[in-house]
């Protein structure tokens, strides 16, 4: 007979995916291994029934959907049966989630998510570039048409003006190689073997090398001599950070649509390891830094960040299938 623990065993390393009445190892990586195997998915529980009651931890209960409720989804679906325009909504949306699953597996999703270990900057260097690509001459060299500004996996702190590439090291191999047991960046583990231009070695062994603090361009090959470049933390801005919210969005918008599950698992799994990351993150702290990493006064350019209101953000989009049925 298998006893208790050996069911949380197996059950954690996600070949049984039956509740087996115990509480398996709750770690990131077991749970990602668990939510892999499991036919049971985080937005499948919370987003697809449309009749069960769901339990929050305070015991209160939640007896229907509350984000996009069942009389939205069944427009949407109405919507869709009845009009072209929301037919070709439902088909592009699941083309581009279609592509994402196409380019990443489960792991790829849960390993995109950075952590607060990694720096963040809005913009590459001061004085320069902001959002990409409306306001810079760089954006992602590896990006995925349809699905930006997520890029394709483990290229996503590669950026390129055309001429030159940056981070010239392998950030992603750097960043691997410093993964904890949560499955975290610590830069005390990582392997600085990784810091070593690949991409224009002409220039020298450090140039353009990025630990996630930056680089400074000393001759002015890029711009302004002296200046600092940072683009691991302007790609883990906006790839990283925005590119999972276009991923998450479009994966459940499809499962929205179609309620097949690989989109829903897809989702989860991404959703699943922001909430392992998201408690530490900071726009005023980083492990780099004992005053601040995010706002300027550490060399990271982000003007107004954390100092302005940043307003009400309640309100959330509908889904564009439309919420009313006519």
């Amino acid at each position: 007979m298998v006893d208790t623990a050996e069911k949380c065993r197996i059950r954690a390393n996600g070949t049984d995916s039956r509740n087996l009445g115990c509480v398996a190892d709750s770690s990131p990586v077991n749970r990602r291994n668990f939510m892999k195997a499991s036919s049971i998915t985080t937005l499948g529980l919370l987003a697809s029934s449309e009749n069960a009651t769901a339990k929050t931890a305070s015991g209160s209960g939640k007896s229907r959907p509350t984000y996009y409720t069942s009389s939205e989804r069944q427009a949407a679906r109405k919507n869709i049966q009845k009009y072209d325009w929301a037919k070709t909504v439902r088909d592009d949306v699941v083309a581009a989630a279609d592509t994402i699953l196409s380019y990443f597996t489960l792991d790829d999703l849960w390993r995109y998510v950075g952590s607060q270990n990694i720096p963040r900057s809005a913009w590459l260097a001061r004085q320069t570039a902001s959002h990409p690509p409306e306001s810079s001459e760089w954006e992602a060299k590896f990006p995925v048409d349809g699905i930006e500004p997520a890029t394709e996996p483990g290229k996503q702190w590669k950026i390129t003006n055309g001429k030159y590439t940056l981070p010239t090291n392998d950030f992603e191999a750097y960043r691997q190689s410093g993964l904890d047991d949560k499955g975290t960046f610590d830069p005390e583990l990582a392997d600085e073997s990784h810091l070593v231009n690949e991409e224009h070695p002409e220039k020298g062994k450090k140039w353009g090398v990025d630990d996630g603090l930056g680089w400074v361009d000393t001759n002015g090959d890029i711009g302004t001599a002296g200046q600092r470049w940072v683009p691991v933390a302007w790609t883990h801005h906006w790839m990283v950070v925005y590119g999972y919210r276009s991923l998450v969005g479009t994966l459940s918008e499809a499962y929205l649509y179609t309620r097949k599950q690989k989109y829903a698992r897809a989702a989860s799994v991404i959703l699943d390891r922001v909430a392992d990351v998201y408690p530490e993150f900071s726009l005023q702290n980083t492990v780099y830094f004992d005053d601040g990493g995010y706002t300027a006064q550490n060399g990271f350019p982000n003007p107004g960040h954390g100092e302005r209101d940043a307003g009400n953000r309640s309100g959330r989009s509908g889904n564009r299938t439309g919420s009313r049925s006519s």
